[in-house]
């Protein structure tokens, strides 16, 4: 009897754990459109068996072409990315979209849209792309949202409106978008459009930052440095650049470098100079080469520093970065002095307003520049890196870095779009 009730027991357990699968095998031949999605998103997802795209795909047609807008949706996105080996094919995405966004299925009517803003698998249609865009976000889809959001905020398909642009961040910031509730502090924080409300921003950079938003960590991280509480302002854009963020490596570096938390650290602030400069943050690059120039706590590198400084000031135009090629060219500093190349750089800076640029022109009169250079034509003669000219002393705290890198730590890079 106990064996019995024990196996009863056992039996029982198995058929209520599952429960799904009997009650859809039972017969499954009928052609029931939301049976066949169901057992297509079972397959899909392996809820009671192993996962099997190929038999997804083939209950969800079945059910897509009974008219199910789920359904459609989802073969939709299988002909679009290719998944388990099923066909790649923009143009059946496109296809399968359209029913599905027909019927006011969100994700279809977003995804279509995107595919007429891009035009992929069908013909670029920017009106096109907004109608779906809006219906889809009328529809409550939050990505939609979020991008109606985008499109005002930047006036891109549509007339840049800050009203509306607002009103759409909120909505998507209600569900918890972490990309629109940055967007949405951003303009509390600005004032744009909507009046200034600091509390109400921090409120929203943490909420997002919480949820991993790494422009919103820098956020918070900012705002912890602007009130002096450097701790906590280093573990938010430590958090961020774990994520890759090259803002964040940026601003760890700078903070390692001016001893925000009570000391120095010359060869971590090269470290996170280093990582930031990989993902092309242009002030980053310019920094190595003030690190390695410098030569505080680590071997200092004339070269290096000019392969930096060189490669800021061509690719960047960045103006402290000319500056400095023009000081180590006067100065010979890892390079054979050249009078020219010194000038030239220090002209591009001067063009660009930097005042030490100026006035270090303004030094150099006709005069100098004939006593220090040699014949042109005199190829015997080498000039010394090693030339002493006490017109060349500058002070390194009055070349580098100036008060344009670095007195903005605390300002927020402003998003530009991201899905």
């Amino acid at each position: 009897m106990r064996k019995t009730l024990l196996m009863l027991f056992f039996v029982l357990t198995f058929i209520l754990l599952n429960k799904n699968i009997y009650c859809i095998e039972i017969n499954p031949g009928e052609k029931d459109p939301v049976a066949q999605y169901n057992i297509g998103m079972m397959y899909y997802n392996g809820e009671g068996m192993d996962a099997d795209y190929r038999e997804a795909y083939k209950w969800l047609k079945k059910s897509a072409l009974q008219g199910n807008a789920n359904a459609q949706y989802e073969i939709g996105g299988f002909h679009a990315s290719g998944t388990g080996n099923i066909r790649q094919s923009d143009e059946e995405a496109v296809k399968w979209y359209q029913k599905a966004a027909a019927q006011g299925q969100s994700n279809a009517q977003f995804y279509l849209a995107e595919m007429y803003e891009n035009g992929t698998g069908i013909k670029k249609n920017e009106k096109e792309a907004f109608k779906w865009y809006q219906k889809a976000a009328q529809n409550a889809n939050v990505d939609a949202q979020y991008r109606m959001g985008e499109l005002y905020y930047n006036g891109v398909l549509v007339e840049k409106n800050l009203e509306e642009a607002a009103k759409w961040y909120k909505k998507a910031s209600e569900q918890k978008d972490k990309r629109a509730q940055y967007r949405l502090g951003m303009m509390y924080k600005n004032g744009e459009f909507l009046e200034q409300d600091i509390e109400a921003a921090r409120e929203l950079f943490k909420e997002s930052a919480d949820a991993g938003y790494d422009k919103s960590q820098i956020a918070v991280g900012n705002y912890y440095y602007d009130n002096n509480n450097y701790k906590s302002a280093f573990n938010w854009y430590n958090r961020a650049a774990k994520q890759g963020n090259s803002d964040a490596e940026y601003y760890l570096g700078l903070m390692c470098y001016y001893g925000d938390l009570g000391y120095k650290n010359y060869p971590a602030a090269l470290e996170y100079f280093r990582r930031a400069s990989v993902s092309d943050k242009k002030e980053a690059v310019y920094m190595l080469g003030v690190v390695y120039y410098e030569g505080l706590n680590i071997p200092q590198n004339y070269p290096l520093a000019m392969e930096y400084f060189k490669d800021s000031a061509e690719k960047y135009n960045d103006k402290e970065a000319q500056y400095m090629l023009g000081i180590m060219y006067y100065n010979g500093e890892g390079v054979v002095q050249n009078m020219d190349e010194a000038k030239k750089w220090l002209e591009l800076s001067a063009a660009q307003g930097y005042s030490e640029a100026i006035e270090k022109l303004k030094s150099l009169s006709n005069d100098e520049l004939k006593d220090i250079l040699p014949d042109k034509n005199d190829s015997s003669v080498k000039i010394s890196n090693d030339i002493a000219l006490s017109t060349c002393n500058v002070s390194v705290n009055g070349i580098i870095p100036s008060t344009d890198s670095v007195n903005n730590i605390a300002d927020i890079t402003k998003a530009g779009n991201t899905k």
